[in-house]
């Protein structure tokens, strides 16, 4: 059995749209630096594409 997405609301977490403003005011020091900031996008890419919309 594969299970793909996430199909388990837990009491608590994060909405996607939390988790993504939470991840952007963390890399907000760093706006400057473009790898750092390429590397916020593929780890919001990833994020989005493991939660769905």
């Amino acid at each position: 059995v594969i299970v793909e997405g996430h199909p388990v609301e837990v009491k608590g977490e994060k909405s996607l749209k939390e988790e993504l403003q939470d991840m952007e005011e963390r890399f907000s020091r760093v706006k400057d630096t473009p790898p750092l900031m390429y590397l916020m996008k593929r780890l919001m890419k990833k994020k989005v594409e493991y939660r769905g919309p």
